[in-house]
């Protein structure tokens, strides 16, 4: 198309009506062409595009394939300027009304953008009215349920446009002929669906026009006729949708809310128990949303001990039920009592499984609570959803944290890996963001308190008896499961922050047998953890109780240490650079990284080149210009003389690094 001047266009108009030509033209050609149209309008003028262009494209969507018909209705949506501007926009909507008759449901959906994306944007008069309405009537009275399905996805636009009553009054009639079936062929489930889905739409022009009472007393009646559809496909639309009209009416200030809670309440109420899980699945995913529109008002509607909320916590199925958990930390704007008893009853869900939490001749969980009973737990799903909500509500102002301290309690002590990695990973994660995010009172609040303090206390006796530990815990080899023991040394810091000097004693064993596991990840977790214990712990307990263990671990002349220690040591090394040590414990440290880039391994080199790239950055000439030296005259040695290319280019990488920092 490109090789045609603006000032051809009687050229341009013939080469794309060829081009699009069905006789002689492939597919792929064809579908170029139409993809180019809007770049053929821009050049053509005005008069040309409505009276040569248009009814040429009107023709080719009578004939055309899908993929060349989306093309062109795609297109379509940009060609209000083209066609003159507004006031001529409804010529392109003949054009889309017979696309609207393909088979194909994404050729459909794109004429459909396209035609509310024009109606939006073109100027409303009596021509643009009759033809808008001609187009909905013939489709909602066409043969094919496709055309029905059209006719429901193109009622809003119009709608917000119209001033006219009648007009207005006309559109939400057939609407209503299509949501109620009572017309031709209108009780096609996909046309019931698309009612159902394209009702929100509707809701919205009619609150963004002011028309309520027009939705109370026509709109809400067909919602409620959805609602009570045999198929559930087609109540979970509608519950959707009336989620998405609540959003519409609220969003017309607070003043709106305790009309629209009036009015809409019973249906959520209906919803809620509804016979499909889908639908009351459905309600509990639209719930941050209808928390948010119903306000801290209303906080007893939505997590009383009667609320959608706490009936979804009971329910049998667990996708509602999963719905439901996800949900509550989203709901932190309600008034804490009721948001407080949902923590209570979530707790509860925990510890009173389904029939189908149990499987057949299955035992109970050897966990006792403060009573004496055995507790059973629901699936890992099931718990993992809870803990991250539990994660979630810690940074909520006046929370339960005891109930939430002894859920994550209960957890920890089920049986197995799986939930002691679940729990002590979302509960360090959990800890680490509100550090970062500076919700500190939160966290202490949540620190402090006699739940989390068990918490500590379990997760303590875990790491004095990774040698004697239950069955359940350990790994083919009889040795604790190697990610049990990555997630205990991941949350360590957290523990020494909480036991100080009792676990003070320990935490060097924890550290030092990481840092020799034969398991890559837990050595890994070592080295991150390191930074953090010196953090809690001072620059002295590392010089005396981790450094001393490190240093023997680097001999590269010893065969009985593997290569893979030493990239340890030298990992460790580098962590240390963002830590705040004495100088004589640099002194100590920094040497052994030099040394290591004259390795036997390239491994343990390129290691050595990242962790001096680490320190380097990590000071200033004024700090101490003899260690930046010593630094960058070790990064020049390797890229001039060490044998491997990786080893080269990363020295070259780290070098270039501190040139910039220093330059900067």
């Amino acid at each position: 198309m490109g090789e045609f001047a603006p000032q051809d266009p009687e050229c341009l108009l013939a080469f794309v009506t060829q081009e699009l030509s069905m006789s002689d033209k492939s597919r792929e050609v064809r579908l170029q062409a139409a993809k180019s149209l809007p770049f053929a309008a821009r050049v053509l003028k005005p008069a040309d595009v409505r009276e040569k262009l248009i009814p040429f494209l009107t023709e080719v969507a009578q004939r055309e394939e899908d993929e060349v018909l989306c093309a062109v209705a795609d297109g379509l949506s940009t060609f209000v300027p083209m066609v003159g501007g507004p006031d001529f926009g409804y010529i392109i909507l003949p054009i889309l009304k017979e696309i609207f008759g393909c088979e194909e449901t994404i050729v459909r959906h794109c004429a459909t953008k396209s035609f509310n994306a024009v109606v939006k944007t073109m100027t409303w008069n009596d021509r643009a009215a009759e033809i808008c309405i001609s187009i909905i009537k013939d489709l909602s009275t066409g043969d094919w349920f496709g055309q029905k399905v059209a006719a429901c996805q193109i009622c809003s636009a119009p709608y917000l446009r119209c001033d006219d009553a009648a007009v207005r009054v006309d559109i939400l009639g057939i609407f209503k002929l299509l949501a109620e079936g009572t017309g031709k062929n209108d009780d096609s489930p996909m046309v019931k669906r698309t009612a159902a889905s394209s009702i929100s739409d509707l809701a919205k022009s009619m609150a963004d026009r002011d028309n309520l009472d027009v939705l109370i007393s026509e709109l809400l009646p067909i919602l409620l006729s959805l609602l009570n559809h045999l198929q559930d496909l087609v109540r979970v639309d509608a519950c959707t949708s009336l989620v998405l009209l609540i959003k519409a009416w609220c969003a017309r200030g607070p003043e709106h809310v305790k009309l629209c809670f009036e009015h809409t309440n019973e249906l959520i109420t209906k919803c809620s128990t509804d016979t499909s899980w889908r639908v009351r699945s459905a309600l509990m995913k639209g719930y941050k949303v209808l928390s948010q529109c119903y306000t801290r008002e209303n906080s007893e509607f939505l997590a009383g001990s009667d609320s959608p909320l706490f009936k979804a916590l009971q329910d049998k199925e667990n996708e509602v039920c999963l719905a439901a958990i996800k949900i509550v930390p989203a709901l932190s704007g309600l008034d804490e009592n009721y948001l407080n008893d949902i923590i209570h009853k979530m707790m509860d869900f925990l510890i009173t499984p389904t029939e189908a939490d149990v499987p057949k001749g299955a035992a109970m969980m050897n966990v006792s609570n403060d009573s004496g009973m055995k507790k059973y737990a629901k699936d890992a799903v099931c718990i993992s959803a809870c803990i991250d909500s539990f994660m979630e509500l810690i940074a909520v102002p006046n929370v339960d944290l005891d109930a939430i301290g002894k859920a994550l309690v209960f957890c920890l002590e089920l049986d197995g890996a799986d939930m002691k990695i679940m729990v002590l990973g979302s509960m360090d994660k959990a800890l680490l963001d509100l550090e970062l995010k500076e919700t500190l009172k939160s966290r202490g609040a949540f620190v402090q308190s006699g739940a989390f303090n068990e918490f500590v206390k379990y997760s303590h006796s875990l790491m004095q008896n990774t040698d004697a530990v239950n069955p359940t815990l350990l790994d083919e080899s009889g040795e604790m499961e190697w990610r049990l023991r990555r997630a205990l040394v991941n949350v360590s810091p957290l523990l020494v922050e909480v036991l100080g000097t009792e676990l003070i004693t320990s935490a060097p064993g924890i550290l030092n047998k990481a840092f020799e596991d034969k398991i890559a990840d837990v050595r890994l977790a070592a080295v991150e953890a390191m930074p953090r214990l010196i953090k809690a712990l001072g620059s002295g307990w590392f010089a005396e109780k981790i450094l001393p263990s490190l240093m023997s671990r680097w001999n590269p002349a010893d065969n009985k240490i593997s290569y893979l220690q030493r990239i340890t040591v030298i990992n460790a090394i580098g962590a240390l650079s963002s830590s705040a040590l004495e100088p004589e414990v640099k002194q100590q440290v920094v040497p052994i990284l030099l040394e290591a880039t004259k390795d036997m391994v390239p491994n343990v080199r390129f290691n050595a080149v990242f962790g001096l790239g680490k320190w380097a950055n990590s000071m200033t000439d004024e700090e101490d210009p003899q260690t930046l030296l010593q630094i960058k005259s070790s990064l020049e040695s390797v890229v001039s003389t060490d044998t491997d290319e990786d080893c080269k280019i990363f020295a070259r990488a780290e070098l270039s690094k501190i040139n910039q920092t220093a330059t900067n």
